[in-house]
């Protein structure tokens, strides 16, 4: 039997600040999809839930831009990272990659041109399956996301929740 934890937030909406570039660099749809076939990398999605549940890149793990804790990233700081949000005119994908560079993540990216973009290309979305959480892999040793959709709350604050999820 497999037993996880995972904490479930939600998103909040992607808005306009102003964000300091010289930390992270930029990807582009296409760049983003060809490293994907090749690196192992984790994605974050900044946009609100109801967006994410949209289609939206293949593998990328919901997050909250500012509330962006080392629990949701990888314990290796040299894991390539992305994070992006809806487009060019939102900021929240640009806020969250500032932060992980600030935690001290060294391959951080941001994809400037967001969902719009990636769809623009003609790239493949995902379709929203249930609910994507960041969870730790006892196997691996590695932080990657599940899908959830069975499980039990077991405590409930704010705007979080853990969450038992068993499997067999």
């Amino acid at each position: 039997m497999f037993m996880a934890f995972a904490l479930v937030t939600t998103s909040t909406y992607c808005h306009d600040d102003v964000i300091d570039e010289a930390m992270i660099n930029d990807i582009a749809p296409t760049e983003l999809y060809a490293m994907i076939q090749t690196t192992d990398m984790m994605i974050y999605d900044c946009n609100e839930k109801f967006i994410y549940e949209d289609p939206h890149v293949p593998g990328a793990i919901l997050t909250v831009y500012d509330q962006l804790t080392e629990e949701y990233l990888p314990s290796d700081r040299d894991t390539p990272m992305v994070f992006y949000c809806l487009g060019p005119d939102r900021s929240a994908g640009e806020m969250a990659a500032k932060t992980a560079a600030e935690m001290g993540y060294t391959n951080v990216l941001h994809m400037h041109e967001g969902i719009f973009g990636w769809e623009e290309a003609g790239l493949a979305t995902a379709p929203y399956t249930k609910v994507t959480v960041p969870a730790w892999s006892a196997c691996t040793g590695r932080l990657g996301g599940i899908v959830v959709d069975r499980a039990r709350v077991v405590d409930r604050t704010c705007d979080r929740a853990l969450i038992e999820v068993n499997s067999c």
